[in-house]
């Protein structure tokens, strides 16, 4: 399972969030696959370790304004900028945003990074807080009827507001 990878490599995905229970079964539907995925914001890069694992035959890409890696490997590309200056040279089918949290950024990587997802591309926002999840809401009506919006509070779980997912389905005919 992708949760036990992260543990592995010290990702907190699944240790200090509870986002076991999305990547698990979201991830084992693309298990083996040769996919394109994207991960804004990779702090020590245990993640990326994780995926290229997973995804051993995939294009794993991370992106970062600092280069804090402690985990490197040649098979996986590393961008140093910030998600506002990177513009993808192709498409992607996981996109992942654990980068800066702040409600501008998020909004800014909706927007900007949804147009690289391929069709039924899978865009997961990570540690989104309480108070922002009512403007995400109101802002991704505008991508209403091109993706599927599942918003998943972790509140009550974790007694933290930082954790939340937002996760967006981009439909197939598009």
């Amino acid at each position: 399972m992708i949760s036990d990878l992260l543990n592995k490599y010290g990702s907190d995905k699944c240790t200090a969030h509870p986002y076991k229970i999305v990547y698990d079964p979201y991830f084992k539907a693309l298990e083996g696959k040769a996919i394109d995925l994207l991960e804004v914001g990779v702090l020590h890069g245990s993640s990326l370790m994780a995926w290229k694992d997973y995804f051993p035959n995939g294009r794993i890409v991370g992106i970062d304004k600092e280069d804090n890696r402690t985990w490197k490997r040649p098979d996986v590309e590393f961008i140093i900028t910030d998600v506002k200056n990177y513009t993808p040279d192709r498409m992607f089918d996981v996109i992942i945003d654990d980068g800066s949290h702040k409600p501008e950024d998020i909004a800014y990587t909706f927007f900007r990074l949804s147009k690289y997802l391929k069709p039924n591309g899978l865009m997961i926002v990570e540690d989104v807080h309480n108070d922002f999840i009512p403007k995400a809401w109101e802002a991704l009506g505008e991508l209403e009827g091109k993706f599927t919006i599942e918003i998943l509070n972790f509140q009550r779980v974790m007694n933290d507001p930082y954790h939340n997912l937002i996760i967006l389905h981009k439909h197939r005919d598009l």
